[in-house]
């Protein structure tokens, strides 16, 4: 309930941020004498650019992230810092598109107004916030039983990546181009692979299986076929061996390459998983392993991923639990979205064959 209240803010105040930045163009506009050039009305050339821009600067900043702990000053610095690398970057796009209408004078006024007015809004909403939690409302409560070392991973872990702006928006916009290139690129690969899977087994090509994903919510994820048929209770609750009886000899191929996992780019457009985050498990062993390594639900504090950092380190099939748990864990707390880089890049550069797939 916390993180909707959290996401369900940060959403407001990027959704203020860009109204606010609009009305900061309009009255510059106006106030600097119609320096765009346009007569009785604002140039949609230069809005069109200007707010989505701001928008994405904020993101980058981290503004939209829990900022409970930080200053008033340090979000008037961010702000400061977005808005000058908005004005490089509008200068080098009037370099590079000449008819784009901007001049110096309204570029003046506009800036020195749109910082302004975001400080002020800035000032007030933490004004209403502490007002808001003084009255215990807007506050997250907890039990600490214990002290010293316990209390500070506590307060540590008070906030997940997916109380922030830029988890929300920006991993889910990279995740929506990453995987349609990559099913455009790779759909020949698809088709084959498809085929290959359709000749030398009896059953069908894609195979769903339930999994547990974000906030613990259940859903279907798919991947080629790898198996001869068999019923669900096994397929459910048993792991994948080495020299399984039950892997076909294309099903092989494909497991040893990852292959198989490919149709989980149609999970990641659909929303239910990610390029990257911790990867999904069945509900048996959720159920299992929930009871058995400590604090293993909090990697569903993150959207299930196609990679991940337990994975690129070796830590997938038949291997430890406790150790994946701490890969997954450490990907919670430092969480960027350069670390999501990182690991996709790390996956394409081992190369398709991994230590622990069968």
């Amino acid at each position: 309930m916390f993180q909707l209240r959290a996401r369900i803010t940060n959403l407001f105040l990027a959704s203020t941020d860009a109204l606010v930045t609009l009305g900061s163009f309009l009255v510059a506009y106006f106030l600097a004498g119609n320096p765009v050039g346009m007569k009785g009305d604002v140039s949609p050339q230069l809005l069109y650019v200007l707010v989505p821009l701001w928008s994405c600067i904020f993101v980058y900043f981290g503004l939209y992230h829990s900022r409970r702990t930080d200053s008033y000053f340090s979000d008037t610095w961010i702000l400061f810092k977005g808005i000058c690398l908005g004005t490089g970057l509008l200068s080098a796009i009037k370099l590079l598109y000449e008819p784009l209408p901007l001049s110096g004078q309204f570029l003046f006024v506009f800036l020195s107004l749109n910082f302004l007015c975001l400080a002020v809004f800035r000032f007030c909403m933490r004004l209403l916030l502490r007002s808001l939690g003084r009255r215990g409302m807007n506050t997250k409560k907890l039990i600490v039983v214990g002290a010293g070392q316990i209390v500070d991973r506590i307060i540590e872990k008070h906030a997940y990546p997916t109380d922030r702006m830029d988890y929300v928006l920006l991993k889910r916009a990279f995740d929506l181009i990453v995987a349609s290139c990559i099913l455009l690129f790779l759909f020949p690969l698809l088709l084959l692979i498809a085929f290959g899977v359709k000749l030398t087994s009896r059953g069908p090509v894609i195979f769903k299986q339930e999994r547990v994903g974000l906030n613990g919510r259940k859903f279907w994820m798919y991947k080629f076929r790898t198996m001869r048929l068999s019923s669900p209770e096994m397929s459910n609750t048993r792991w994948t061996l080495p020299d399984d009886e039950r892997i076909t000899a294309v099903g092989k191929l494909l497991r040893r390459s990852s292959l198989d996992e490919l149709p989980q780019l149609l999970n990641v457009l659909k929303g239910d998983m990610s390029m990257v985050g911790p990867r999904p498990e069945r509900p048996h062993f959720v159920e299992t392993f929930s009871k058995e390594v400590p604090h293993y639900m909090q990697r569903h504090y993150l959207k299930c991923g196609i990679t991940g950092w337990a994975q690129v380190n070796g830590w997938r099939g038949d291997t430890s639990i406790r150790r994946r748990i701490e890969f997954d864990l450490y990907y919670l707390q430092h969480w960027a979205f350069w670390f999501d880089i990182k690991i996709l890049l790390i996956t394409c550069l081992r190369g398709l064959y991994q230590r622990n797939a069968y």
